[in-house]
């Protein structure tokens, strides 16, 4: 019973009725009201005042300030199904629901993390798609991480990061005395990584003879064979210790 706000419930032959003295907000009409309803639930949730619900707790809270106008309203519960075969199934099977609740199987945390992980890696995937004017974004498709990121050597996994990003101190250490960027000796063209894998002069006979690939891609990428020669390369001419 919804005893703080004067609700009583009675049966009324087929139907259940519940009174409430309260009033429509803002009406200007002084009779009772009565709201038909084929949802005994819904009418019978309205009993329980401290309901978590916030559809019942909507209802109650306009109830409790019409009350407060001193007019009425009635519900009243007309059964949808009277008369129907088969009804008092349907009936039995409803009531079974609505006390049992639906039996959800437990899922085991382990395949929700799994769910949850390739939800956030769908969305990651789209924005790592839609990015432009990135150096990694240009040698790298996906966001899937790269087997060849993780090296047997720390100082061998800081270089290939700082060169799949674009970053090293031989191309940007300029940037922290607000220099102008250094500038090749050998070919008077801005030192950046793309010049001293691909284009360098310098190096010309040391990335044939290392058998680099000819684009930044295939260099860069995730290939245990091009990774290696790189590094070789590095090593010959000196660079390692320079990234």
């Amino acid at each position: 019973m919804i005893r703080p706000l004067g609700v009583r419930l009675r049966s009324v032959g087929l139907n259940r009725e519940f009174h409430l003295p309260a009033s429509p907000i803002n009406s200007v009409y002084n009779s009772p009201y009565v709201v038909c309803s084929d949802s005994g639930s819904a009418l019978h949730a309205l009993e329980h005042p401290y309901s978590d619900d916030p559809g019942v707790q909507e209802v109650l809270a306009s109830l409790g300030s019409l009350q407060l106008q001193g007019k009425s309203v009635y519900f009243v519960w007309v059964p949808g199904h009277v008369n129907i075969k088969g009804n008092h199934l349907a009936d039995e099977a409803a009531k079974e629901a609505a006390i049992t609740g639906l039996q959800i199987r437990n899922v085991p945390k382990g395949d929700m993390t799994v769910v949850y992980k390739s939800k956030v890696k769908g969305q990651w995937e789209q924005v790592w798609i839609n990015i432009s004017e990135n150096k990694l974004r240009e040698i790298k498709n996906s966001v899937d991480a790269w087997p060849t990121s993780f090296r047997n050597s720390r100082r061998e996994e800081v270089v290939l990061a700082r060169l799949r990003i674009g970053h090293c101190r031989a191309t940007k250490g300029h940037l922290m005395g607000r220099e102008a960027p250094p500038i090749c000796g050998m070919c008077n063209q801005i030192v950046t990584i793309k010049h001293i894998l691909m284009s360098c002069s310098l190096y010309a006979a040391h990335r044939r003879l290392h058998s680099l690939p000819i684009s930044i891609q295939e260099m860069l990428g995730d290939n245990n064979d091009s990774i290696r020669n790189l590094f070789d390369f590095l090593k010959l001419v000196n660079l390692l210790d320079k990234i």
